[in-house]
């Protein structure tokens, strides 16, 4: 794998050997976003909805409008908790708890002692998309659609995503206060309800067995 096209074409690639023709909704996390985006994109015949969360809308960091690193609450007791992973878990987090805390040991932790960070420095070489998927396919995204984003994420921030914003008519946008990167963990009860919420939006659509036709149509 040279860089994250030839990573959005394998995801295409595996989803498609997995449901053939048959119709699917996206969601995405941060660079995962991205790679949603395109998947969505390039199958729009045969996607129900795409949604994001705190994901990437500008590849380059340089090119990224951010704001400046915030940290609302600290809580001391989660230096106990996370021990030698103090540094790693506060470097995004904006919000602290003890339930964020084990959620990071539990979900984070592990990717990130478990990367190939080789590999990781290679895909940092050519990051960006060879054409972001709203400029490759210009007409709106008429699906369902589910952009969240953190107020005080200073990774991807929130305002990259919110220029899309006439490219997909059926989307709710959220910038959510008191969230930054690590928006999952810190505003958890709102993104689940979001989420559900996108959720009903797809299944309000016609049925899958109605939407044959149109799913074996080329992207």
């Amino acid at each position: 794998m040279r860089g994250s096209q030839d990573v959005a074409d394998e995801v295409l690639d595996q989803i498609l050997e997995r449901v053939g023709g048959e119709p699917f909704a996206i969601l995405g996390n941060s660079w995962g976003g991205m790679l949603a985006r395109y998947v969505a994109h390039e199958r729009r015949a045969q996607t129900l909805g795409l949604a994001t969360v705190a994901g990437v809308f500008v590849a380059r960091p340089t090119e990224r409008i951010v704001p400046s690193r915030t940290v609302l609450r600290e809580d001391p007791r989660v230096v106990e908790i996370l021990g030698g992973a103090l540094q790693q878990y506060r470097e995004d987090a904006v919000v602290e708890s003890t339930e964020d805390a084990y959620a990071f040991l539990q979900h984070v932790l592990p990717g990130l002692d478990g990367a190939d960070q080789r590999a990781l420095d290679d895909l940092s070489q050519n990051y960006a998309l060879d054409r972001e998927p709203e400029d490759a396919r210009p007409d709106p995204f008429l699906q369902p659609t589910l952009h969240i984003t953190g107020m005080q994420d200073q990774i991807v921030g929130y305002s990259d995503a919110w220029d899309r914003i006439p490219h997909y008519p059926r989307a709710s946008f959220v910038a959510l206060d008191g969230a930054g990167h690590n928006i999952l963990f810190e505003r958890l009860n709102v993104c689940s309800t979001m989420i559900t919420d996108w959720l009903a939006r797809i299944r309000e659509l016609p049925k899958p067995s109605s939407l044959g036709n149109r799913a074996a149509e080329p992207a």
